[in-house]
């Protein structure tokens, strides 16, 4: 059902008024309009708009009245049309706020119930120093004191695309500039954030391995023996020369009888004073014999003992040596009866 809405009582300077839970919204006859089509839902109060970019072709359900309207014409929204207070953000669409739909001078603070205008109800660019009327929004105060950088926030996910609105008539001349807001107070320094606690010192990196050493290089080869020369041819004996001096006396020559010691057990040599070198001679003890493998036969003679002689210079040898000696092979068993 299709319908437009008029009422005897409506003034002549209204071209129409819609009723949403309580709220007046009025529309001036002089005003360029753009009709548009809504949905009243009996008893509830709600209006809905259909018939536009992205909205239902018609009503939800068929109790719901349809009917037509003239949209907000630029400029249309004045001082003078809005009660104090009543501009609530369920009022506004997101996005439905442009500089076009807001008269010069007409948005005051009374005018705005805390809290209701965020920035999804305002278009980008919307409210200029113009449209504020007077003593709203004073001179910016002094920049209070850097605080400290805050930790980044996680990136919030990207809201989806909201579908293009229609493009709203022109706007009527603009209104007089209102009067210039007193200064506002200059706001109180921000306090300065607290130092960020110094990162934790990395740790020592581990020594790198002790790297190859080189390899020794080859001995160069020797060289040849030179050839030996010719033997000269042997001279003449000369003549006998005279007797010389006799020579002084000289020291007595001290003679060094050599000296031996046989170890028959196990005990200690020590190295006599001005000793030169030594000679070690060892023999070593048999082996066992073996034992009888009967009465009527002997058992088998032990292995005789090795010997060794070797020559060793005195001074690779300490003031004092430990001399052992071995004993002979154990007998073999016998098994003779």
């Amino acid at each position: 059902m299709y319908r437009t809405l008029n009422h005897p009582k409506v003034t002549r300077s209204l071209r129409f008024l819609i009723l949403v839970g309580g709220a007046m919204l009025c529309f001036p006859r002089g005003a360029a309009a753009q009709q548009s089509s809504a949905c009243y839902v009996p008893g509830s109060g709600v209006v809905y708009r259909i018939k536009a970019a992205g909205l239902p072709s018609a009503c939800r359900l068929g109790t719901h009245v349809e009917f037509a309207f003239d949209a907000l014409a630029d400029g249309g929204v004045t001082t003078v049309k809005l009660a104090d207070g009543s501009v609530l953000a369920i009022k506004i669409a997101d996005g439905a706020v442009t500089a076009s739909k807001i008269a010069d001078g007409a948005v005051g603070s009374a005018k705005i119930a805390s809290g209701a205008v965020g920035t999804a109800q305002i278009a980008d660019g919307a409210i200029t120093a113009a449209k504020l009327a007077g003593g709203v929004g004073g001179a910016a105060g002094a920049t209070g004191a850097t605080g400290a950088t805050g930790v980044t926030g996680a990136t919030g996910a990207t809201g989806s695309a909201g579908s293009t609105g229609a493009t709203g008539p022109s706007g009527g001349p603009a209104g007089a500039t209102g009067a210039t807001g007193s200064t506002g107070s200059t706001g109180s320094v921000g306090a300065t954030g607290a130092a960020g606690a110094t990162g934790v010192t990395g740790v020592t990196g581990a020594t790198g391995s002790t790297g190859a050493s080189g390899s020794v290089g080859a001995t160069g080869a020797t060289g040849a023996t030179g050839v030996t020369g010719v033997t000269g041819m042997t001279g003449n004996t000369g003549p006998i020369g005279a007797t010389g001096q006799i020579g002084a006396t000289g020291p007595a020559t001290t003679v060094v009888t050599p000296t031996a010691q046989v170890f028959t057990t196990s005990g200690t040599w020590t190295k006599p004073t001005g000793l030169k070198y030594v000679i070690v001679e060892v023999v070593g003890a048999g082996g066992g014999g073996s034992g009888r493998a009967s009465n009527s036969s002997g058992g088998g003679a032990g292995g005789g003992g090795g010997y060794c002689r070797k020559t060793i210079a005195a001074s690779s040898l300490g003031s004092s040596e430990t001399v052992t000696v071995g004993v002979g092979g154990a007998k073999g068993e016998s098994k003779g009866l």
